[in-house]
């Protein structure tokens, strides 16, 4: 079985992530309420089969909900390493972070955050002059950007993984229990117009790794 997760911050705020646990599929689209997270699992029913899910709350220190948590059935999935060639594509793509953040924050910052790039996304979709920063580049970026973070602070590491849904680049932990989806987040996010999303898709891959 696998569970997929919409990360919302509170019961009046959009659902903003859809994350893939082990076979799951990301990318859906963002659900704004629990009764549309419900209609975005009957569409991933109707595509990839299998029983209806069961949607339950994840809760946070003070009892709030941070999350809906679905299980759904694992779908067939092939799996590749990436060869050196793609690696040092995906890092160069990554190195220009920086420009991104000159771009939109008006420095470089080396020892960048989630925080950051939470924001230096904001300020790209606010404005009006994105210069060479289209969407395709913006999400070719941040997407190498972020999911190399997610390799070295989760050990994890990229992958190319093709199911009913299609090949995409993926990053996934040593023990193949938890997968996350760089570059399907951030397109997912542009094309929704939906920004603040990088710490909280961060934050439900650590925790989905830390249950193991």
């Amino acid at each position: 079985m696998a569970s997929m997760n919409f990360d919302h911050r509170d019961t009046h705020s959009p659902l903003k992530d859809i994350i893939r646990r082990t076979l799951s599929k990301l990318g859906m689209g963002i659900p704004k309420t629990l009764s549309s997270a419900r209609e975005r699992l009957r569409v991933s029913q109707s595509k990839y089969g299998g029983e209806p899910p069961q949607i339950k709350p994840v809760l946070g220190p003070a009892g709030e909900v941070t999350a809906w948590t679905a299980t759904v059935e694992a779908t067939p999935e092939s799996v590749e390493t990436l060869s050196q060639t793609e690696v040092e594509q995906l890092n160069a793509d990554a190195s220009e972070i920086q420009y991104f953040f000159q771009a939109f924050l008006g420095r470089t910052l080396p020892d960048w955050t989630l925080v950051d790039l939470d924001l230096a996304f904001e300020a790209w979709h606010q404005s009006t002059d994105r210069g060479r920063f289209s969407p395709q580049v913006v999400t070719r970026i941040t997407g190498a950007a972020f999911g190399n973070y997610c390799n070295c602070s989760l050990d994890m590491r990229w992958l190319a993984i093709t199911d009913l849904g299609g090949r995409d680049l993926a990053v996934r932990t040593q023990d193949d229990r938890v997968t996350g989806f760089p570059f399907s987040t951030v397109a997912k996010r542009i094309d929704d117009k939906e920004t603040g999303f990088f710490v909280s898709v961060f934050n439900l891959l650590k925790q989905s790794v830390a249950e193991g």
